[in-house]
């Protein structure tokens, strides 16, 4: 569906993403934005 928004020129954004892994998948099919409360490791 994300592909459909990138095709009308909107920006699609992800809210509430807890979990490194999907958002690494996100990022790689070109999500413009991520909202999380996750706290990376230092």
């Amino acid at each position: 569906m994300y592909y459909l928004a990138h095709k009308l020129k909107l920006k699609v954004v992800a809210w509430t993403v807890n979990n490194e892994e999907t958002m690494i998948k996100l990022i790689w099919r070109g999500i413009d934005g991520i909202g999380t409360d996750y706290r990376f490791p230092s």
